[in-house]
């Protein structure tokens, strides 16, 4: 199943690419939250964590209203005077029903960084969907929120499976930022 996702997404990124009649690149950077959801035994918890993110992206135009735009950041949060840093790649699908308003959606798959976090699956796959608004031609705001599909909790070969099984985290993550095309 993961191998075929992937293979479409890649799929679709070239096809987009091939027939994308103009592009622009640029850089994008600001406010970066990442609330952990974790369920166990029905019960629920949830803690948000705040930092930035800067990152590079490519927009390519697809069609009269719409656009594909793969982007990478660095992001980072503070947990209780820690870092946590990641690498956050949303490939997003862009529709102007304005001609400077847009809506977003695609998936988004993040990756921690750090070498300690090994309680953790490193590699994290999101749906996302946002909003923007192009001030001009080159400098936009965006808005950006992730819902977490996979466990983040490690399963097997570590503690928490010998104690259960049903304990589940997942990650969201909320991004506000600024960017400039070149």
């Amino acid at each position: 199943m993961k191998k075929s996702l992937f293979a479409t997404i890649v799929a679709l990124f070239f096809l987009t690419v091939t027939n994308a009649q103009e592009s622009t690149f640029g850089i994008t950077a600001g406010f970066n939250s990442l609330t952990s959801r974790i369920s166990f035994d029905g019960e629920s918890l949830s803690s948000s964590e705040s930092g930035f993110f800067v990152g590079l992206f490519s927009e390519f135009v697809t069609g009269e209203f719409t656009s594909f735009q793969p982007q990478i950041n660095y992001a980072t949060v503070f947990v209780e005077g820690e870092r946590l840093n990641e690498l956050i790649i949303p490939l997003m699908l862009k529709y102007y029903p304005s001609e400077k308003l847009y809506l977003q959606a695609g998936p988004q798959f993040d990756y921690i960084l750090d070498d300690d976090a090994d309680d953790v699956n490193k590699l994290g796959v999101s749906v996302g969907f946002g909003i923007g608004y192009d001030i001009n031609k080159s400098i936009f705001l965006s808005a950006r929120y992730a819902i977490g599909l996979n466990n983040r909790i490690k399963t097997e070969d570590d503690i928490f499976f010998e104690f259960d099984t049903d304990l589940k985290s997942y990650f969201n993550n909320f991004q506000v930022g600024l960017g400039i095309r070149f």
